[in-house]
């Protein structure tokens, strides 16, 4: 077979255009071209190779065994054993007989131009900028610089002529970290390193790369050169495909991508995902810089979001995190969680990427765990207090009946009303119509309207009588008028009225004597259900019931919070914990199929005391089919009301007919929402007793069902990313690449595309991946890298093999993946370096 090998190379060298040799180790000379012997002549007898000082054999004959080729631009090619000749070249090594054997592809190099034409075609092709720097008169020049640096916007004149220099390329804080590293290998005897590090084109556009760092010494060890590699990070080089699919399944997330750049203070638009919309941002107005992103943030929020951004340039950790609110084009307050990190071009330059995603629902959650625990410690110190109240307690005014009071008022006259205390300050929300409220507002923010609610407080406590007076604002029709709200014999609030034109004010003139008569009336009404309600309290041990919604809250926080189980998992526990909580005997959710049909895919049953078949079947039994609810049966639409009831409370012919005949003696049942859409049914129900649903009970179970959609939308988001790896897989059989999936544990091939099929010349699939390469653990080693599988900890990896099922030296790269059952697979992608 080396025979044949050896044939193969000699007709190669005879068409070649490059000067190519093949020798054996110990000199023997096997085939010498045309072109090669242009340059060492004819009279050849023997050749040795060894690596310049670029490289010390202890590197380079290892790799070279191990790899079989290699790429290298200082090689010695020593001819007769007198003639030495430095080249730059590809050379390969095979079996020839008992002895290894080289063949090499190469051209003359110099010292004065570092590149080689074959090089320079190499380097242009697969995605690397490098650049080499030297020290002449003890100052860093650029020595070369391949000429791809003008996908940068660069030539690389402004490298040669000083213009542009390392750390022009460079963010600021990469540029120190990398200056930092030069110091740190120095003197330490290391020669090669590797960084995560970004280049700034020159339109100031940040581009992540991976840099390898070779450091060229002298005889006498002193750094005498610098080599750098930028290889384009290839997690972010996605197609056109691939990004349409990335944004189909962003689409069905609450979330959105953002880059923006700031030059000088001056934010410059970059990037913003179009499901931006989905959260009623005007994507298109951004893109035209008719709007910025700025002018979506909540006023009380802008200066400390804009001076974080600020803040992470002046940090050596630049990614951080925060929540604010966003108020969108249809006036809705939507609080968001955004995770940020910038990246500093210059001392005035940066660009910072945002990933910002709707954490309203959570947000809604935590405030009310926050206001039960208050709410919950406030009832518990009022219930341990004596009967005898202090006098701050008895001059609390009750603000949620005076609320309702005052806006039914204002509803029925048509005029702007509140309450505020004895000083002027709103105890209540101002109620009213929107015509005139700006001016009503300019009541409680305006200096000089205090003097007249004080004198208006002074009349109507002298005189007790109700009294309108004018408000001398130089409105037409400005007047006021006020009851004042006694507890106890003592002036603790007044309610005013306003109004602010001619047709308000003669309704104010027709009812303010009867306001009059309501607040004295609402008053002393206020202070007795006060006392009232302080006993009626105690007497129902009201911790109890605040004992009970902090449980609830925590079942639902607890699972928004979890990250370590899949959402199938989450929608069965938090199901299996409402029902428990609830004393239910059956817990199911019903979710939507294809066809609109709702179909029972979760159940809990209390002690097992009826399985997911029988309940099923019994349900059906009894004609409990959300559809007849949904066309308005029974006590009204489960979707108009947002809940449905059936207990001993709650029962009309309709729902007695749907009850009877099966097991079920009471239930409730709440929609849930699954992408603005009816998706799902949420359904409590008890075989064992007739039980009584409360209010807090039903508004439980409403906040279970956002919970719940919270899961389900992302079950629906993790399948649509299995479609996308089902439509890949179509994909990938028209890519002239050889592509294979395999899986992680057992090496066993999942899928292989029609191109590997064609060059194996047979069907890869559910063969061993090892027949075709090695395990990458033991090529990474040789790399001085971890005792671990490349593939379960690092996202993607690069390397260079020669598959002998091919003859032929490929380049590879494995990515991590999930196989459409989602379990832990690869990609492997395999690419001819002559190709």
């Amino acid at each position: 077979m080396e025979i044949n090998r050896l044939s193969g190379y000699s007709d190669f060298l005879g068409i070649v255009e490059y000067p190519a040799v093949v020798f054996c180790e110990d000199g023997e000379v096997l085939s010498i071209n045309n072109a090669a012997v242009k340059i060492v002549g004819s009279d050849v007898e023997s050749i040795a190779m060894e690596p310049d000082k670029f490289m010390v054999s202890d590197e380079f004959w290892p790799t070279l065994d191990d790899k079989k080729a290699i790429i290298w631009h200082r090689l010695g090619l020593i001819v007769n054993d007198k003639d030495r000749y430095v080249v730059s070249g590809f050379v390969n090594q095979f079996e020839y007989g008992d002895k290894k054997a080289y063949m090499v592809l190469f051209e003359l190099r110099s010292d004065v131009t570092i590149g080689s034409v074959s090089l320079e075609r190499i380097i242009n092709h697969i995605g690397v900028i490098a650049l080499y720097l030297y020290k002449p008169e003890g100052v860093w020049r650029t020595r070369y610089v391949s000429k791809n640096i003008s996908e940068y916007g660069y030539t690389d004149g402004n490298f040669y002529s000083g213009l542009v220099g390392l750390s022009d390329l460079l963010p600021k804080s990469d540029y120190d970290l990398l200056i930092g590293q030069l110091y740190k290998v120095q003197n330490t005897g290391v020669d090669d390193f590797e960084m995560e590090t970004r280049i700034v084109s020159a339109h100031r556009d940040i581009n992540k790369m991976r840099l390898k760092c070779h450091i060229v010494r002298t005889t006498d060890g002193d750094m005498d050169g610098i080599e750098l590699l930028f290889i384009k990070d290839k997690e972010t080089g996605y197609n056109e495909d691939q990004a349409a699919y990335i944004l189909s399944a962003m689409s069905k997330i609450k979330s959105f991508v953002m880059v923006q750049q700031y030059e000088n203070g001056r934010p410059i638009f970059k990037y913003i995902t179009p499901n931006a919309k989905q959260m009623g941002i005007n994507v298109d107005a951004i893109k035209l810089g008719d709007r910025l992103i700025e002018d979506y943030i909540h006023p009380k929020d802008r200066s400390r979001v804009m001076a974080n951004v600020r803040n992470a340039t002046k940090r050596e950790d630049k990614d951080y995190e925060e929540e604010f609110r966003i108020v969108n084009d249809r006036g809705e307050v939507i609080w968001v969680k955004s995770q940020s990190s910038v990246t500093q071009a210059a001392d005035n330059t940066y660009t910072v990427e945002y990933f910002i995603s709707d954490i309203t629902d959570k947000k809604a959650l935590e405030n009310s765990v926050e206001r039960a625990k208050k709410e919950f410690d406030d009832k518990l110190s009022y219930i341990m207090k004596t009967n005898t109240q202090s006098d701050e307690e008895r001059n609390q005014i009750d603000t949620e009946k005076w609320t309702l009071i005052t806006k039914a008022f204002s509803a029925l006259t048509g005029l702007y009303t509140t309450i505020i205390d004895p000083v002027g300050k709103k105890m209540v929300e101002p109620a009213g119509p929107q015509k005139h409220m700006g001016y009503f507002y300019d009541m409680f923010e305006k200096p000089q309207y205090k003097q007249i609610y004080m004198k208006l407080n002074e009349v109507v406590l002298r005189n007790n009588v109700p009294v309108m007076m004018e408000m001398d604002d130089d409105i037409t029709g400005s007047m006021i008028c006020g009851a004042p709200i006694m507890i106890d014999g003592k002036h603790v609030a007044t309610w005013i009225c306003c109004s602010y034109d001619d047709e308000d004010a003669k309704k104010m003139e027709s009812v303010y004597k009867v306001q009059w008569q309501l607040g004295r009336i609402f008053s002393e009404y206020a202070f007795s259900s006060q006392i009232l309600a302080k006993e009626a309290i105690r007497a129902k041990s009201e911790e109890v019931i605040m004992e009970n919604k902090l449980q609830w809250q925590k079942i639902l926080l607890d699972a928004l919070n979890t990250s370590d189980k899949s959402s199938q998992q989450v929608i069965n526990d938090v199901i299996a914990q409402v029902g428990e909580v609830l004393n239910a005997d059956v817990a199911a959710l019903y979710v939507k199929d294809k066809q609109g049909d709702l179909d029972c895919q979760y159940i809990w049953s209390k002690n097992q005391s009826m399985s997911a078949e029988e309940y099923v079947t019994e349900w059906q039994r009894a004609n409990m089919k959300f559809r007849s609810w949904q066309n308005g049966q029974g006590s009204g639409k489960l979707v108009d009301k947002g809940y449905l009831v059936i207990d001993a409370k709650h029962m009309d012919e309709a729902a007695k007919k749907i009850m009877s005949g099966g097991p079920v003696k009471s239930f409730t049942a709440v929609p849930v929402y699954v992408n603005g859409n009816y998706g799902a049914v949420f359904v409590l129900a008890n075989t064992s007793i007739n039980k009584l649903w409360t209010t807090e009970e039903i508004e439980f179970v409403k906040q279970t069902g956002d919970v719940l959609r919270s899961a389900i939308e992302k079950i629906e988001s993790d399948d649509s990313v299995k479609r996308i790896n089902s439509v890949l897989l179509d994909t990938y059989n028209y890519i002239d690449e050889g592509i294979f999936i395999r899986e992680v544990d057992t090496g066993r091939v999942l899928f292989s595309n029609r191109t590997l099929n064609d060059m194996l010349g047979y069907d890869f699939t559910d063969k061993d991946s090892k027949l075709l390469i090695e395990n990458l653990r033991d090529k990474y080693k040789l790399m001085g890298g971890p005792d671990q599988h490349l593939a379960t900890d690092s996202k993607e990896v690069h390397w260079r093999s020669y598959i002998r099922s091919l003859d032929k030296i490929m380049d590879l790269t494995e990515v991590s993946m999930k196989w459409l059952d989602g379990s832990n697979a690869s990609l492997v992608i395999l690419r001819d370096v002559n190709e």
